[in-house]
């Protein structure tokens, strides 16, 4: 037997392999290339909203909006069943600041206005326009629709109606929401 004549056949065998089966891989390789840029794996497509609320408190519906500044404001309903609250403001932030254990923000007081100045017990009040921070300490804004947010949301108040009481600061849920 002629070893030219073998080596020949084995490169044509070789040749035809690569052939019928390259194309298969290249079509695999454009398919997933196609589903990553649609974002199908990306964790993101697939995270819902959820706002866990620790007991005592209830939160639902959390939504994080554009407005024409380019800001991303959380919104969402709130209610409270052990007491009644006074003096009630928000805060949003991925992580609380090692030192102070407070919100990490890169503002003095990420906290909201006055949101409530009375929450009685068992009410439900609709909770708007607040910032959110993330880990870096800075505004979650100027973000695409999709994008999603995982934090805590923070509550400060007082429980009398005096302006001399003491706050009272707590994390009172877990948040995921996506910018809409």
């Amino acid at each position: 037997m002629n070893p030219q004549n073998n080596k020949s056949k084995k490169a044509q065998s070789a040749m035809e392999y690569l052939m019928t089966y390259g194309w298969a891989i290249l079509i695999i390789a454009v398919v997933l290339a196609a589903l990553d840029m649609l974002g199908v794996f990306s964790g993101s497509t697939f995270l819902g909203t959820s706002c866990l609320a620790t007991p005592g408190y209830s939160c639902s519906s959390p939504i994080i909006s554009t407005n024409t500044l380019g800001d991303n404001l959380l919104s969402f309903n709130f209610s409270e069943t052990g007491q009644t609250l006074y003096n009630v403001k928000f805060a949003c932030a991925a992580t609380s600041n090692s030192i102070t254990g407070l919100p990490n923000s890169g503002t003095s007081n990420a906290f909201s206005p006055v949101v409530a100045n009375t929450l009685i017990s068992g009410s439900t009040i609709t909770v708007t326009g607040i910032t959110c921070f993330g880990s870096n300490g800075n505004a979650f804004a100027n973000n695409p629709i999709g994008t999603a947010f995982s934090g805590q949301i923070w509550m400060n108040y007082t429980q009398t109606s005096s302006t001399t009481t003491a706050n009272i600061i707590a994390i009172i849920a877990k948040v995921t929401a996506k910018v809409s």
